[in-house]
């Protein structure tokens, strides 16, 4: 058996490499797999997932306690920057290779760990939707609006959109966001699309939309022609199960791409097939981004 857990509080982009992980490492080892806590999961209206073996347990938060069924939990290694104390933690061997009977705790975001099974994965993701002859472009505002390190700057989506236009001068724009009025604000002209929009209140709280009106969200990042993303999980998920797309755009260092001379964050997060934008509007291919950051060092 292996499994691993989803907690309240998660977001569901966080929830989808969990599930991603487990499912992953149980096709590869030919475990029996169990998800913990399914019940929290936020794309249950949209999407009807085989959380494996049911275990009937309340574990609110990740612990050394190891639940019926189970033989030990294991925790992703994690490495933090010395400067920004973000996640920079690399590919770790064991949450790959995982012993039989191991529950398995952390963020778990490497596309390494389940890029052999993207496939299957991607088919138990799909969410119907119409295919979008265009480009969709994922504005992400909401709490990242008050982190200067993760809020992407209108200059990162205005470079990746005159990319699009050299390629495609007659290309069709459609923002999908969380927050209608970042993206009004930065594309007054371009329609915008949203699940509901966020409420900030005291500048702390950040309310979640309703489930399926999020599933209305990603069926358009996965069956538009081009991608431009924002640097959040959720964007990350629509991006990797579009099978349409010709482009996919993303912020180069991900979660970290405002402030990082080198490192990526959420750790291993470089992604195959994408291109990737920096803050002077240099685009890097996969392989370009990958040998400079095995030649960083903190």
């Amino acid at each position: 058996m292996i499994g691993a857990c989803l907690y309240k509080g998660q977001g569901f982009g966080n929830q989808l490499w969990v599930y991603s992980v487990v499912r992953a490492a149980a096709l590869r080892w030919g475990y029996n797999y169990s998800i913990l806590n399914s019940e929290n999961f936020k794309g249950k209206d949209f999407l009807n997932l085989d959380f494996g073996h049911p275990i009937a347990i309340n574990r609110t938060k990740p612990s050394i306690k190891v639940p019926k069924d189970f033989d030990t939990v294991y925790f992703e290694k994690k490495v933090l920057h010395a400067q920004f104390n973000c996640d920079i933690s690399p590919f770790d061997e064991n949450i790959w290779h995982p012993k039989d009977g191991t529950l398995l705790e952390g963020p778990l975001q490497s596309e390494n760990y389940i890029y052999d099974y993207k496939n299957d994965i991607s088919t138990c993701l799909k969410v119907s939707g119409p295919q979008f002859d265009g480009c969709v472009v994922n504005i992400r505002g909401g709490e990242y609006k008050n982190n200067a390190d993760l809020f992407l700057t209108k200059q990162y989506y205005k470079n990746a959109m005159d990319r699009i236009r050299e390629i495609d001068p007659q290309c069709k724009f459609l923002i999908v966001t969380d927050d209608l009025d970042v993206a009004h604000q930065y594309f007054p002209d371009v329609e915008a699309k949203s699940s509901g929009g966020v409420k900030i209140i005291l500048r702390r709280f950040y309310l979640a939309p309703r489930s399926a009106l999020v599933g209305r969200d990603f069926a358009w990042l996965q069956n538009a022609r081009y991608l431009i993303l924002s640097n959040s999980s959720f964007s990350w998920w629509g991006g990797w199960t579009n099978r349409y797309a010709e482009i996919i755009i993303a912020p180069k260092y991900w979660a970290r791409h405002n402030v990082s001379n080198g490192f990526w964050s959420q750790g291993d997060s470089l992604t195959r097939d994408w291109l990737w934008l920096d803050r002077e509007g240099k685009f890097s291919t996969y392989l370009e981004s990958r040998l400079e950051l095995e030649r960083y060092t903190l």
